[in-house]
């Protein structure tokens, strides 16, 4: 399935400059809340800091409602 819209996780690892976790939470929701659904992350993005926001905010989520790469 290929979704329209997609969250690329870098600034979510601080890759860029320091993001605290209330800019990271309202960035996913923001994401969330405009459709998109496919939601991408790599081990890379700050020492895994990216995969774990990415893992807290989906959590809450149903799993069928999102796709993650590979």
């Amino acid at each position: 399935m290929i979704e329209k819209m997609g969250f690329g996780g870098a600034p979510l690892g601080n890759m860029f400059a320091t993001v605290d976790e209330a800019t990271a939470h309202a960035a996913m929701l923001a994401a969330w809340e405009s459709g998109a659904r496919h939601f991408d992350t790599a081990p890379v993005y700050g020492g895994t800091l990216g995969e774990h926001r990415f893992g807290r905010f989906l959590r809450q989520m149903p799993r069928d409602a999102f796709v993650l790469p590979d």
